[in-house]
């Protein structure tokens, strides 16, 4: 547990760094800082040519961006190559080495809902856009602050799946009757 010296550090030098990127709480509504939502893995990657990005199939995304305390590492998630969600790995002065930092936690928290949901209005213009920003506790006292564009990330799924659907149409068409005579010829009727 902490002591409360601690949290009256933490709680004086951590505003600081918040006040020091305090934005429009709409700000949040076009993209994670100087990161639009919907921006190319190669976009992002210009600004962070030190970054690591890691692929996977169906077209997700991962790039990772080492910094330095508080902020030791920021990922930026990627669907059909469009930016939709923002991971920042937070390691806070005067946190627990180990276990979790559930005071770090909560300043920050409180932090997040001061810059980004200062009033009814802010909560509203997010809500309708669709843009979370979630607080977790993480490994060895870090804290994980995340950024979402849902309505984004929707958009994605949907246009996935319509891609899918309209490849595996266009393979049925292709197939269909060479596959059809392929059972015939098998004897798959007769078998049922």
């Amino acid at each position: 547990m902490m002591s409360r010296l601690a949290i009256v550090v933490i709680g004086i030098t951590l505003p600081g760094l918040v006040c020091s990127l305090r934005a429009d709480p709409g700000d949040i509504v076009k993209g994670y800082k100087d990161q639009p939502w919907g921006a190319s893995t190669e976009t992002v990657q210009k600004a962070f040519p030190d970054s690591d990005l890691r692929t996977s199939s169906g077209g997700a995304a991962a790039l990772t961006v080492k910094g330095q305390a508080p902020a030791v590492h920021t990922v930026y998630s990627f669907a059909m190559d469009q930016l939709y969600f923002v991971r920042v790995t937070l390691e806070l002065p005067m946190r627990p080495e180990g276990g979790k930092d559930s005071d770090g936690k909560k300043m920050i928290e409180e932090m997040i809902k001061e810059k980004y949901y200062p009033d009814e209005d802010a909560k509203k213009l997010l809500d309708s856009a669709k843009v979370y920003v979630h607080v977790a506790q993480g490994q060895n006292g870090t804290v994980i602050v995340m950024y979402e564009n849902m309505r984004l990330f929707r958009e994605v799924q949907a246009a996935q799946k319509l891609a899918e659907q309209e490849r595996d149409e266009k393979r049925r068409a292709e197939q269909g009757p060479k596959r059809q005579q392929a059972l015939q010829d098998a004897g798959v009727p007769d078998l049922l």
